[in-house]
């Protein structure tokens, strides 16, 4: 393994300001590609002579999802997918991997890694039972799948119409992460041919040994005949509460899954003590907000000695977090910080207009706010009691939601619904379309006209040079106004970039 290089807003309130110059730099953050460096050399001539440099190799392990093309300069690295051998040339953008190997330190600082091995996992393989485009949903083998807009489905993402492409009956690959109860978000999902073989992986319950059978999620799974390891299992057999991965030839019938092999999935890195760990999954096995679990891996967090992210106290299960930290004695993750994953390049501020239980969604100005079991919910009202889905909210209540455009106008899936005080509607996003006179937002038109206020940077500017080509805009708030005929007008545009 070879080491390499390494304004007019003066309709929201100052606390909702806050609240969106905060959204506003975070996306900037997210759009920021690259960072300089130095040669690492101090400069200068003369002096006392330099100090010899100390360099240390450390282990690593993350797992995340990836783009493929990242590893074209690894041709030395051990390639799986599902445990099977395969090359750089079967990974996918939005697959989710463990990667594994080691990074040189010099006098403390990074200076070069090297990719061991990279082990892609799909959660399921089979055939989709129903597909949901205005909510963003679709079942797979029996697993209630949610998507966000950047959610890969073959070459496209579903802020670009990926969704549609997946029919009743079709057979897919889906890689993402796993919540408490077995409901899936998606980061890719991949067609397969018809006659592909099946794959599961879930945790056992009701397991009955005597009769070579136990359940995974909705299937009752026999296993006489599988290709089966006892000996991976702590208790020789396969029991409740083990994780397992699942391979059939066939699609289950009437409920019924008969395994050709059954691999029993460890709860632990199973790495070298103090190897760094950055891991990006879904909380589960909720404890406390010092101890979870997160993809399955027991995570201890000592915030004492690290920067957390600034709202870790309130996440709670199925939130989708970044963990980074080093193995423990135990194979856990002892974690330095946690923090959200990345939320999505799109706030919208407005009162809800009407909810609906069934399918967990809201309306805000004609958006349909789309919830999933990893939605996180908050009060930022002082004295606020936090909501846990939206049946504890009610019409008229403000709430900002953020989140990814769903392929579907005026579709917005929400990574976090915040309720929030009283202020005038608004919308910030790093992802946009200027058709002079309107801003295309989530898949909608809003209106400008002469009395829309525009600035650059808190400077005041005509509306027209808003839609100049010549006009770089990274991001962008709206301040927004519903009229008679249903459609929106911008009261004010509020430009901002890295030159701000």
């Amino acid at each position: 393994m070879e080491l390499k290089p390494n304004s007019p807003v003066k309709s929201i309130d100052a606390r909702a300001r806050i609240g969106l110059m905060a959204f506003v730099v975070s996306v900037l953050a997210a759009c920021s590609s690259g960072s300089g460096s130095g040669d690492g050399n101090g400069g200068g001539s003369g002096g006392a002579p330099s100090q010899p440099s100390v360099s240390t190799i450390v282990p690593f392990v993350t797992l995340r999802p990836i783009s493929a093309g990242e590893f074209r300069y690894n041709d030395d690295a051990r390639v799986t997918v599902n445990g099977q051998p395969a090359a750089l040339e079967d990974l996918h953008d939005g697959e989710i991997a463990v990667i594994q190997g080691t990074r040189l330190y010099k006098d403390g600082q990074l200076d070069s890694a090297g990719v061991a091995s990279i082990d892609v996992s799909h959660l399921v393989i089979g055939p989709v039972e129903s597909v949901d485009l205005d909510h963003a949903r679709l079942s797979v083998m029996g697993h209630d799948v949610s998507v966000t807009g950047d959610t890969m489905v073959d070459d496209a993402s579903v802020s670009a119409g990926g969704l549609a492409a997946i029919q009743p009956g079709d057979a897919v690959a889906v890689s993402g992460f796993f919540a408490e109860y077995g409901e899936i978000v998606a980061t890719r999902i991949s067609h397969r041919a018809a006659d592909s073989a099946v794959l599961l992986r879930g945790t056992i319950v009701a397991s009955n040994p005597a009769a070579y059978r136990f359940r995974v999620g909705q299937f009752d799974v026999y296993y006489g005949q599988a290709d089966i390891d006892l000996s991976e299992f702590p208790s020789g057999v396969p029991q409740d509460g083990d994780r397992v991965l699942l391979r059939s030839k066939a699609a289950p019938l009437n409920e019924t899954l008969d395994a050709d092999s059954v691999a029993f999935l460890p709860r632990t890195l199973r790495l070298t003590e103090n190897a760094e760990v950055e891991l990006m999954g879904a909380m589960t096995r909720y404890e406390s907000s010092e101890l979870f679990d997160v993809a399955g891996l027991m995570v201890h967090v000592n915030c004492s000695t690290g920067a957390c992210g600034s709202n870790w106290q309130s996440l709670r299960d199925n939130a989708l977090v970044l963990v980074i930290g080093k193995v423990d004695t135990d194979g856990g993750v002892q974690a330095r910080y946690v923090g959200s994953a990345n939320e999505g390049p799109v706030a919208l501020t407005a009162a809800v207009d009407a909810i609906e239980p069934g399918t967990q969604a809201l309306t805000l100005l004609g958006f349909r706010v789309q919830t999933s079991v990893f939605t996180q919910f908050g009060d930022e009202r002082v004295g606020g009691t936090t909501p846990g889905s939206v049946e504890d909210l009610q019409v008229g209540d403000v709430v900002t939601a953020r989140g990814t455009y769903g392929g579907s106008p005026g579709l917005l899936i929400a990574a976090s619904i915040q309720r929030v005080p009283v202020q005038d509607p608004w919308l910030a996003t790093g992802r946009f379309q200027r058709a002079d006179p309107a801003i295309v937002v989530l898949g909608r038109s809003i209106l400008t006209n002469g009395s829309t206020m525009v600035d650059r940077c808190e400077s005041p500017i005509d509306v027209q040079r808003f839609f100049s080509d010549k006009e770089r805009i990274d991001a962008l708030a709206i301040g927004l106004q519903a009229t008679p005929a249903h459609s929106l007008e911008a009261t004010w545009v509020s430009i901002y970039n890295h030159d701000c």
